[in-house]
């Protein structure tokens, strides 16, 4: 709201300051009538044009594959704003005192200058401005939150070695007792452990590892259930993932809050996650039956906050997320391009 009436004020004065400084405006004198309604229209035919091609245009040149719509676009809106307001001047001038006559075709070549070497020109330079000081505020406040994160994380870091260590322990105390599924699950554990302190505080990962990582997860969490439990999950995935980065432990908290709020051991449940990557884009969907509603304080918008956050900040306009929470299944749909 305050950058509308900051921008609002800045026009005013521009129009102010526009029509005391200048000896006239176009055919139109100053301390006529005409002078200050000539300015006045005109301001709004400059401001139609410097915001819609700002805001709507603009973004579609950065965009490769939209490039020739925005030229398209551009050309017809300069053309009939140009049209529109050299109309309006050819009627003005009929009807209030002028310094001299112009033709129809010359006020439409004067005006459209005007707005090809004045107004788009600052449309371009308020639009690269605005995204460029944008970036900079989100770089430094993903800067800001990244060092609150490896503070919090230095707070409650366990020695790796000593966790390591202990687990290998544990791995070899249970081989020893033939106890091959709990060895099983310690080695997932400890694949998972490594995978989390060491390789996540890189910028991105494979995504092989990303999926190994989320098998492991959901290796374990079956290991809590019993083959009489009516509990179904399943992760499928499709297309070439070999090559493919990602940023690190961005699809875990789906998965988590999937398990979180999808299983219960009175009810039938379900967990169905999907991996597909198609044209460099990664489609990712989870579908998991809703018990959130029959358990105490059972919230899944803030389980899901922090990585919609993280998702705005690395994936800023390449990514749609799409979150139906339903009366009983709850369902993600996720496109990242990558």
């Amino acid at each position: 709201m305050f950058r509308r009436f900051l921008h609002i004020a800045i026009w005013l004065l521009g129009y102010v300051l526009l029509n005391l400084s200048s000896g006239t405006i176009g055919v139109f004198t100053a301390g006529t009538q005409g002078y200050w309604l000539a300015s006045l229209y005109g301001m709004f035919f400059n401001a139609s044009l410097f915001y819609t091609h700002a805001d709507y245009f603009l973004p579609k040149l950065l965009n490769r594959e939209q490039w020739h719509w925005y030229l398209l676009g551009t050309t017809s809106l300069l053309l009939s704003i140009s049209l529109l307001e050299s109309y309006a001047d050819f009627i003005f001038v009929q009807h209030y005192p002028i310094t001299y006559v112009n033709t129809f075709k010359e006020l439409w070549e004067e005006n459209l200058l005007i707005h090809i070497f004045l107004v788009l020109l600052l449309s371009f330079a308020y639009r690269f401005s605005h995204d460029w000081f944008r970036n900079e505020r989100q770089k430094q406040k993903l800067k800001e939150e990244k060092l609150a994160a490896e503070l919090s994380f230095l707070r409650a870091q366990i020695n790796p070695h000593f966790l390591f260590n202990t687990l290998n322990n544990l791995f070899s105390s249970a081989q020893q007792s033939q106890d091959f599924q709990t060895a099983s699950g310690i080695a997932k554990l400890a694949k998972m452990m490594r995978y989390m302190l060491e390789e996540s505080e890189a910028a991105l990962v494979k995504l092989t590892t990303e999926i190994d990582y989320l098998n492991n997860y959901i290796d374990l969490q079956k290991m809590r259930f019993s083959e009489e439990d009516e509990i179904n999950i399943q992760l499928k995935k499709s297309g070439n993932v070999s090559g493919k980065m990602l940023a690190p432990l961005l699809l875990i908290s789906f998965v988590e809050n999937a398990f979180k709020h999808g299983i219960s051991l009175r009810a039938k449940s379900f967990i169905y996650i999907e991996i597909r990557v198609r044209n460099e884009t990664l489609f990712f969907q989870v579908q998991n039956s809703n018990h959130s509603k029959t358990q105490p304080n059972g919230r899944q918008s803030i389980g899901l906050r922090n990585v919609k956050e993280r998702l705005r900040l690395i994936y800023p306009e390449r990514h749609n997320l799409k979150v139906d929470d339903g009366q009983e299944t709850f369902g993600v749909q996720l496109s990242i391009k990558i």
